[in-house]
């Protein structure tokens, strides 16, 4: 099941773009991964002159902002936000309510999406992780907790933003940079439709995986093994591969099967108004 996942993650220090694949049940996990593009995606940068000046295409394929807008390329529009480099390559937050202008004067050298009505942020590469809102004022910063020393996040998902410390553990902010669900995980996923996949290693190196509420309390856990796993539920079911077989199959949100596809399936796709896409 080669499914592959575009992702924004802040870091201190860098700006990661990472594939996220499927879950190996007690060997394999990659880093969790965001939505990005068709998911709260309203425009994107467009240019016409190779580059020289740029504009804002809409997802409804209209114009928002001629070519001739910007003179560096513009981020994605999301929440109606988006940031647009300065001479300096500093990055202004802009506004669609009038996106020549920023809505302050400050600037940052990392700017994430706003999925929510706030976004994550830096000041400075090496600095700490902000939360800001639709001004560019802080609501909150890692530094209120040094004693998780949280060095990567991930945009907010569902009210919630995934984060990683520095000795690996994993746990969740909100959005007003409280900590909702605290760093005990091994492995976490980004929150979708109000559940997060959550893993813990035993002593012998294996991985257990729960399904987890946004404040993180067990819905279920996922009781199969010598599995591929998804790593988001859609319409509330979450797919999984058995590796012997390539027999695949679907989970509730409490970890139970609740259907086997046919076994000449090889590939589907998430589900969709109840619906998979299946390939034999």
């Amino acid at each position: 099941m080669k499914k592959q996942y575009l992702c924004n993650m802040i870091h201190k220090g860098h700006t990661y773009l990472l594939a996220a694949w499927v879950v190996l049940i007690g060997t394999l996990a990659l880093c969790a991964c965001q939505r990005t593009a068709g998911n709260g995606l309203e425009a994107w940068a467009f240019s016409d002159d190779g580059g020289a000046s740029w504009g804002l295409l809409g997802a409804d394929g209209q114009i928002l902002m001629p070519a001739s807008s910007f003179r560096q390329q513009p981020s994605s529009v999301v929440g109606g936000m988006f940031s647009v480099p300065d001479e300096e390559g500093r990055l202004r937050l802009h506004s669609t309510d009038s996106p020549l202008h920023p809505v302050n004067p400050r600037s940052f050298a990392r700017v994430g999406h706003f999925f929510a009505d706030v976004a994550l942020a830096q000041e400075e590469a090496q600095g700490p992780i902000l939360l800001i809102d639709r001004r560019g004022n802080n609501i909150a910063s890692t530094t209120q907790y040094p004693q998780y020393d949280i060095v990567q996040m991930h945009n907010f998902s569902n009210g919630r933003a995934l984060f990683v410390t520095s000795q690996g553990k994993h746990g969740y902010l909100d959005t007003r940079g409280n900590v909702a669900v605290p760093p005990i995980y091994d492995l976490a996923y980004d929150y979708h439709e109000g559940t997060a996949l959550v893993g813990m290693n035993n002593s012998q190196g294996e991985t257990g995986f729960q399904l987890i509420d946004t404040d993180g309390h067990p819905k279920g856990s996922v009781r199969l093994s010598g599995c591929l796993l998804d790593t988001r539920l859609s319409d509330g079911r979450l797919l999984f591969k058995e590796q012997h077989s390539g027999h695949l199959g679907l989970l509730d949100e409490q970890g139970n099967v609740v259907s086997y596809l046919p076994e000449s399936v090889r590939r589907a796709s998430r589900s969709r108004h109840r619906i998979v896409v299946v390939y034999t």
